[in-house]
């Protein structure tokens, strides 16, 4: 008897392993990836997709920042739903989503969503998405800091937030800092670097860097030989 139990013991214990493992080779549900999140929140904005609404409100909730982001983006396509969308994109820059506190920053910087101009909030989100890297918001808190907007006036703190854009490649802020360079405007002036950071903006096709460049070589400014066929082509 005990033999026998024995092997009914073997047995139940293999079907037990058994099904352990197929229950480990079952495919998992995978995390949407960020392009997967924005890709569903475009099509809940621009072709207003009921089903890519509720997808992204599952997501959301379950705690994924981007879909935050996407779903109050596409709430508020909606006045009636800006408090709601205003909700969501705070939880995404709380959560660590450097485009929702850029975001964020630029409704209370701009008075949107529902909101009034708020310089000093906009100053505070515009610096956690600064601080996680964020080149459109480094630039804007440079400027808040440049003129006071908000903050206290801080020209080394803004110059440091104009840098940082540059570096991150903005090209409005490497344009601001080419002109910074070539006045002398809080750092030691220099042409060659005026020079860098002008062609830099001039490259990424931002306007006035362009026309400032046309502008330098039509009239040999900053160190440059004069070109003017090269000035009327970019012009």
């Amino acid at each position: 008897m005990s033999a026998w139990l024995g092997r009914i013991a073997a047995v139940l214990g293999s079907a037990a392993m058994l099904g352990a493992l197929v229950t480990a080779c079952q495919p998992q549900a995978l995390a949407p990836t960020p392009q997967q999140i924005e890709s569903m929140g475009l099509r809940a904005r621009h072709a207003g997709q009921a089903e890519a609404l509720t997808q992204l409100q599952q997501w959301a909730r379950a705690g994924q920042t981007v879909a935050q982001r996407e779903l109050a983006l596409a709430l508020a396509e909606t006045p009636a739903n800006w408090p709601t969308a205003r909700d969501w994109l705070e939880r995404a820059a709380r959560g660590g989503d450097d485009d929702a506190a850029q975001r964020l920053g630029e409704l209370h910087r701009l008075g949107r969503w529902g909101l009034k101009p708020d310089p000093a909030q906009a100053a505070r989100w515009l610096g956690l998405a600064a601080r996680q890297g964020q080149a459109d918001a480094a630039l804007q808190l440079a400027l808040l800091l440049k003129h006071g907007d908000g903050v206290a006036r801080d020209e080394a703190q803004a110059l440091h937030w104009l840098q940082a854009a540059a570096d991150a490649g903005n090209p409005r802020a490497m344009f601001l800092l080419s002109q910074a360079h070539a006045r002398g405007d809080g750092v030691a002036r220099s042409e060659p670097l005026a020079r860098q950071w002008l062609e830099a903006a001039a490259d990424r096709h931002d306007p006035p860097a362009l026309q400032a460049y046309a502008l330098a070589l039509e009239n040999g400014d900053l160190g440059y030989k004069k070109n003017p066929a090269l000035a009327r082509e970019l012009l």
